[in-house]
């Protein structure tokens, strides 16, 4: 008996469908759109569009003669439509992007949604990334919606000077400089920006004093505030709100404050890459804003082998190969740069994968001395406990581990710490809790590292070949980064780009390599990262600027 791949069989239905629509055969409904004629299946419509099964099954007109007139869209776009329903190809274009938005979001056809939301994200820039935000919340797209609102915060300082930027309104204005997380150097850099966007427009000049307290005066220069006041007559005509800069110029009086007034006060959040040292406990970050590094609380055991990732912004790192270590679980909290004991594993491994799906972590893999562990764990951060939810069918260490919705997937590792490196593919579904072995990699692989970004997990491997894996297709390599070639390094999602971190490395440890998934470019920066051991961690959190106080020099410490 011969066993046909199910892609085979879709394949070969999506070509005999289209068939039929190119050719007329069985049309049982038409559509209209701006005079022009479609011929086509009501079942096939309704399969795909909710907007055409509603009207199919209502009892409506349209479902009764099978003729559906469309307004508000083009002949031409409608036609790209079809082409997508029945052959599932679309050319999608900077040009007719926004219609082939609003006809996906019309029809409900959310495949079709994704492949917009996908473009709209690939095109972002400081010109467009505003009126790309506006855009998604007007169509309910959330991801997208998330993509450009990240863009805005993170490219502020471009972005302000766009001429988008003088057009939002004022709610909008307000929410951008009141997010937290809004990368700027310094809060004179936000008023900067203000400034022009008040002056855009004469009209604004009534809201001024709701403007400035929206600033964050306290934390500005005294030198610089003293500066709007000679020199903005907009601010020196209006009474409060001289009176509100000079309050701030002193310092402030947070008695007379309301709550809402808290946040002039408080410092902004920085994205910063931290390096976690198991061996020389040692916790150190470097600001991808300010380009500087700094040191944060001290790591809290000894530990070779460990496993790391974020969760709810906070930092886990668990297990280890010295004695007690094997079992730890410690959480970094960002918001108050400290360490806490959390609940120990059930099992204790080493160079195994913690990876978070949910509100749960999953301790996948690993070795006990020198054999493999097959057991699976689940922590629940809320009651603070380990679970066994399961086992992996083939028990590997020094694998590599990332989640594609509710299933975790696993590339490569060693059967026992003296074996050879495999090029098995596995997963673990944390819902059923069943685990599978999914087939071969393209090639062996150990001590790989592997991310998720969007919908696909991308594998980067020691001999530096990139391998990248979806749901709907097989994992593949995609690309090979050249010259890379190291056993130890560690890789982070930044912007939707691979930022490659080699650990352990005597010529290479300030050496940037960011590699990008949509182009396989790698560009290559030099920055005076800490110098680590090579079983140092990189992770990306957000923390609080205040918790950068102490600068620390980026040839701290040994290797």
């Amino acid at each position: 008996m011969q066993d046909f791949h199910s892609d085979v069989h879709k394949s070969h239905l999506a070509e005999g469908l289209s068939h039929l629509w190119q050719s007329g055969r069985f049309c049982d409904t038409v559509i209209s759109v701006e005079g022009k004629t479609f011929p086509c299946h009501r079942v096939i419509l309704s399969a795909v569009s909710p907007y055409f099964n509603a009207m199919y099954t209502s009892g409506m007109r349209e479902s009764l003669d099978g003729l559906v007139t469309i307004h508000n869209i083009q002949a031409s776009v409608f036609q790209s439509i079809l082409n997508f329903i029945y052959c599932g190809n679309i050319v999608i274009t900077a040009e007719n992007t926004m219609d082939m938005l609003h006809a996906a979001s019309l029809f409900q056809i959310s495949t079709l949604q994704q492949v917009c939301e996908k473009n709209f994200c690939e095109n972002l820039s400081p010109q467009t990334c505003i009126a790309i935000w506006r855009i998604s919340q007007a169509y309910s797209c959330t991801r997208l919606t998330e993509h450009a609102w990240n863009y805005i915060i993170d490219n502020f300082k471009s972005v302000c000077r766009s001429e988008d930027f003088l057009e939002l309104t004022k709610e909008e204005l307000f929410q951008i400089i009141n997010e937290d997380n809004l990368n700027v150097e310094n809060e004179e850099t936000v008023c900067d920006a203000v400034l022009p966007w008040l002056e855009h427009d004469r009209k604004r000049l009534a809201d001024i004093n709701e403007i400035f307290h929206n600033l964050r005066l306290p934390l500005m220069n005294s030198n610089y505030i003293s500066t709007l006041l000679e020199t903005k007559p907009c601010i020196r005509e209006n009474p409060d709100c001289c009176d509100h800069l000079l309050q701030m110029q002193r310092g402030g009086h947070r008695q007379e404050l309301t709550p809402a007034q808290y946040q002039m006060f408080r410092e902004r959040n920085e994205q910063v890459l931290v390096m976690v040292d198991g061996r020389r406990q040692e916790v150190a970050c470097f600001s991808l804003q300010r380009k500087k590094s700094f040191a944060l609380a001290k790591f809290p055991y000894f530990a070779d082998g460990k496993a790391s990732c974020v969760l709810k912004g906070d930092i886990y790192v668990c297990g280890g190969t010295s004695g007690v270590a094997e079992n730890r679980l410690v959480k970094y909290e960002t918001k108050r740069n400290r360490w806490v004991e959390c609940a120990p594993l059930q099992q204790g491994r080493c160079y195994h994968e913690l990876v978070s799906v949910g509100d749960n972590l999953y301790a996948v893999g690993g070795f006990v001395v020198n054999a493999a562990v097959s057991g699976v764990e689940e922590y629940n951060i809320h009651a603070n406990r380990w679970t066994k939810v399961g086992d992996l069918l083939l028990p590997v260490g020094g694998l590599s581990a990332s989640s594609l919705k509710d299933t975790i997937y696993m590339f490569g590792g060693k059967k026992d710490r003296l074996d050879r490196k495999t090029a098995v593919f596995q997963s673990f579904d944390t819902r059923t809790r069943t685990s599978a072995v999914l087939g071969n990699l393209p090639v062996n692989t150990c001590w790989s590292q592997a991310l998720t970004i969007d919908d696909a997990i991308y594998v980067v491997s020691p001999d530096g070949n990139v391998i990248k894996y979806t749901q709907k297709s097989y994992p593949a390599i995609v690309s090979v980064i050249k010259n890379l070639d190291c056993e130890y390094f560690r890789i982070v999602n930044h912007n939707r780009k691979i930022l490659i971190l080699q650990v352990g490395d005597t010529k290479y440890y300030d050496e940037l390599r960011i590699f990008d998934p949509t182009s396989s470019d790698v560009i290559v920066a030099r920055e005076r990262l800490p110098r680590s051991l090579c079983d140092s961690d990189w992770l990306k959190v957000v923390i609080n600027r205040h918790h950068l106080k102490y600068e620390c020099s980026s040839h701290h410490g040994y290797r």
